[in-house]
């Protein structure tokens, strides 16, 4: 059943005029796009939404200890949740599924004309090329890139320890880290957190998420920051279908401007856990 941003979406775009101008051909759906291991491109999720997917693994195959379809199905489920044809929907796997190649994958995104990116894939800093990561963000200022925060506070941390690329594109104004809440809007006790480098915390767990399992199309048992970039990706991508002309340095005002909060959500330990606050997308859709 639809939520009650997803009611609000509907109801905007339609009284914005902006359904009437997708469907007649005058306005061009916004393209969204995933960069993650793997997508089952046949799941009912992704029905009239993906449009544009690279070569995909063999689903027997194992990364990470699982199917390698298994996050990045569940990941774009986030990013497509309550659109129909507003959105363009585009999914890269890494060449070869190497996580080294993350920046070729990112890079066939942009060429492909996404104007929002979610980064939130499984693959672990280090094995990739930061550097050239940076170095194409600021090359696209066009473009929002949305990374996890990450699930280090899992493992005892008490704040993360903020990783190269967030120390360099903290201060991007096109790039932002998404925390993630429980389902009683409280930080998650996995979720890396702190204003310093998190513009806004989103529902990661018990959401309902694409499963692979033909017996099981959808659950609600996983967990992580991985879910709660997306639902922020899926969110900037409706409001660029409100109005085309945002800047992602806008979309993120948007989102910190209009989330709850800011000043009161922290973590365990007593540290504000980011600067947004927890993000509402019915406030945040409205006043786009």
């Amino acid at each position: 059943n639809p939520t009650e941003p997803d009611r609000v979406f509907a109801s905007l775009m339609v009284k914005s005029g902006a359904q009437h101008a997708l469907a007649n051909g005058e306005r061009a759906p916004v393209k969204v796009g995933v960069v993650d291991t793997g997508i089952a491109v046949d799941h009912p999720a992704f029905a009239t939404r993906l449009t544009d997917v690279n070569e995909q693994p063999d689903g027997t195959a194992v990364e990470f200890g699982v199917s390698p379809l298994r996050h990045g199905t569940a990941v774009t489920s986030r990013s497509a949740a309550g659109t129909h044809k507003q959105f363009d929907l585009l999914f890269r796997r890494p060449p070869g599924g190497e996580a080294a190649d993350l920046l070729q994958g990112t890079r066939q995104l942009i060429d492909g004309g996404a104007r929002v990116i979610n980064l939130s894939s499984k693959f672990i800093e280090g094995q990739f090329d930061v550097r050239g990561l940076l170095e194409l963000m600021r090359a696209h200022p066009e473009v929002l890139f949305i990374r996890a925060a990450g699930n280090s506070a899992a493992e005892g941390g008490r704040l993360a320890d903020v990783s190269v690329l967030e120390q360099q594109a903290a201060a991007l104004p096109n790039f932002m880290t998404v925390a993630s809440l429980d389902a009683q809007g409280r930080i998650s006790r996995f979720s890396a957190h702190g204003d310093d480098f998190v513009n806004i915390a989103a529902r990661g767990e018990q959401q309902v998420l694409a499963n692979i399992e033909p017996e099981l199309p959808y659950t609600t048992q996983r967990e992580g920051t991985s879910y709660a970039a997306p639902t922020t990706e899926n969110v900037a991508g409706k409001a660029l279908s409100l109005d085309p002309a945002l800047t992602p340095k806008k979309l993120i005002e948007l989102v910190e401007r209009t989330g709850d909060g800011a000043k009161t959500l922290r973590g365990a330990e007593g540290a504000l856990a980011s600067r947004g606050g927890r993000l509402n997308a019915d406030r945040a859709l409205r006043v786009a």
